[in-house]
């Protein structure tokens, strides 16, 4: 942007800001600061915005631009609803919906649907948190993270080169199906035994290359 151009910005930001306070004042509003910090965080997202749609090689200013929005949601969720984990959800979302348009807007960028895809299931376990026990919001997190993964194996190009995304996507679904269904207190016993198998093959391994 040019000078002139933040000059006007930042003039509208404290204009708004004093009028924000006078009305706090005048008792019409209650929480200035949070009005004043959701304008401020948007209105930053929005620069970014302008940096990323004036030239689109500039796809990194997608990731700032959305975290700032996110932010700006956040503040707006938590200072007027009653809405639980929401305002976490709509950051990490956020953030989370940055990568995912980097990704869709030039699809060799692969490497984007994993922060995005990470991101988008914390977002959602934030969001359920209040619904699910702490277990079974781990096996949520553990099936996003197989669904990211199983993404990368079918949208990245050329596939054929991405079949190792299928072996985190089958490790991490399995996890997620034990943590969260009633497979849960197998899994407990499963997992040491698994250990103890694969410290044994290794020791088996080393021994007999001796």
């Amino acid at each position: 942007m040019k000078r002139i151009d933040v000059r006007i910005l930042i003039g509208a930001l404290l204009i708004g800001a004093g009028i924000l306070f006078l009305l706090q004042t005048l008792g019409v509003v209650d929480s200035a600061w949070s009005i004043l910090w959701i304008a401020a965080f948007a209105v930053a997202g929005g620069v970014f915005l302008y940096v990323y749609f004036s030239d689109r090689a500039q796809w990194w200013a997608l990731i700032p631009a959305l975290t700032l929005l996110g932010l700006a949601g956040t503040i707006f969720v938590e200072s007027y609803f009653e809405v639980g984990n929401l305002g976490g959800a709509i950051f990490l979302g956020g953030i989370g919906l940055g990568f995912w348009i980097i990704y869709l807007t030039n699809r060799e960028f692969w490497w984007s649907i994993i922060p995005g895809g990470v991101l988008l299931t914390l977002g959602v376990v934030a969001a359920t948190e209040d619904l699910l026990t702490e277990d079974s919001g781990g096996g949520v997190f553990f099936m996003g993270l197989a669904l990211t993964f199983l993404l990368v194996a079918f949208l990245a190009k050329p596939r054929e080169n991405f079949w190792w995304a299928y072996i985190p996507a089958g490790v991490l679904f399995i996890l997620g199906v034990f943590l969260i269904g009633p497979l849960q207190s197998v899994f407990n016993y499963i997992w040491p035994v698994a250990l103890i198998l694969l410290g044994g093959i290794l020791l088996y391994r080393n021994f007999r290359k001796g």
